[in-house]
């Protein structure tokens, strides 16, 4: 029986089309007719500045309720869109806006109090 799962209903993001960080807005989720809404169900969520969609696996969001603490970056790591980060390179802690997919994979970081504070990092390397 799959785990049931309840995406975050908004969280910022970072628009490949604004080219910015922008809220989003949960829209709808993608999931085989009559399947139950799991993890590995697919999730839209709409820009709210240009109403572009993005879509995310559950694997790669927070659920809800979250309050999770600010975890420390690490190569080998899996993180999750709308976590808070900490990286030894930047003062404060960054809110992971975005994730693109590869081998191995990056997470977007927003840094908030730095003009141009958009980082990537890599994830899960060598997991």
């Amino acid at each position: 029986m799959a785990v049931m799962f309840k995406p975050v209903r908004s969280l910022m993001l970072y628009c490949r089309y604004c080219r910015k960080v922008v809220p989003a807005e949960f829209d709808r989720v993608i999931t085989a007719e009559k399947a139950d809404i799991d993890i590995n169900s697919l999730f839209d969520y709409l820009c709210t500045n240009c109403n572009h969609v993005h879509t995310f696996s559950g694997i790669d969001i927070i659920a809800e309720p979250h309050s999770e603490p600010i975890r420390d970056y690490a190569i080998n790591k899996r993180f999750l869109i709308g976590e808070k980060l900490s990286h030894p390179s930047f003062e404060i802690p960054g809110l992971i806006v975005g994730k693109e997919p590869g081998r191995p994979s990056s997470i977007i970081v927003s840094f908030a109090s730095r003009k141009g504070s958009i980082k990537k990092f890599v994830e899960n390397f060598g997991g």
